[in-house]
């Protein structure tokens, strides 16, 4: 049974190591269609092409299946560090690490917060450290938003906006 085993991953290898190959040489189409590749080898790689662009990343932060890993490699991207949208996504990915999460969460703007805490399939720990963040904020935020936050926040926003 053993030998059955590497002879799978010896197959699996054989056939990884041209796509790994196109997604380090790749150019800016084909960067797209290789975002999509289901092999987390590939998406690493992918990481080091030169042709790489915030879209390119963009397009991978929609993914629900990423590693862990790898979108802590993404949040180290010097184009991840400049780009409030990369940022953004970031925070939408329910894959985020926690630690990564509670970084991005003070440069969100207060609806992408209240965003955060309606994304389906979101863990109970992102929602709730974005409804502390924006509990926060309460103070120095003018009355419309407040007003806005009332009418579409969450049971915890509306009891921080009561006191």
């Amino acid at each position: 049974m053993e030998g059955m085993d590497e002879l799978v991953k010896s197959a699996n290898a054989e056939e990884l190591y041209p796509r790994i190959e196109k997604a380090l040489k790749a150019d800016t189409d084909h960067l797209k269609i290789i975002l999509q590749d289901p092999a987390p080898e590939v998406l690493f790689t992918a990481l080091r092409n030169t042709n790489l662009s915030e879209d390119h990343l963009m397009i991978l932060l929609k993914r629900r299946d990423l590693p862990e890993k790898l979108l802590e490699t993404v949040e180290r991207l010097p184009q991840a560090a400049g780009s409030h949208r990369l940022q953004v996504a970031l925070a939408q990915n329910v894959q985020t690490p926690a630690t990564i999460l509670l970084k991005i969460l003070p440069n969100l703007h207060l609806f992408e917060l209240d965003q955060l805490t309606r994304i389906p399939g979101g863990t109970p720990d992102q929602k709730a450290a974005a409804e502390r963040e924006i509990t926060r904020r309460l103070p120095m935020t003018p009355l419309g938003n407040k007003i806005t936050l009332a009418r579409r926040g969450t049971p915890t926003v509306l009891k921080g906006l009561l006191l």
